[in-house]
């Protein structure tokens, strides 16, 4: 699934665009990261990909356990 900037607010993603459930900011570099003391924007990606990825990894392990 592609993520979305928002327009909004720069270097924010979300993988939800039809209802956001999580925002994860990020910037450019890693020298802006590092200074504001947040994710880069690649970082910020893979973690909002991941969250995306929470109700069918759920879903799976709920029927495992079962």
């Amino acid at each position: 699934m592609k993520a979305t900037v928002a327009s909004h607010h720069p270097g924010q993603w979300s993988k939800f665009p039809e209802a956001s459930r999580a925002y994860v900011y990020g910037r450019e570099t890693q020298a802006d990261a590092d200074i504001a003391r947040v994710l880069t924007l690649d970082e910020a990606r893979r973690i909002a990909s991941n969250i995306a990825k929470l109700p069918t990894f759920l879903a799976l392990n709920r029927e495992i356990s079962c």
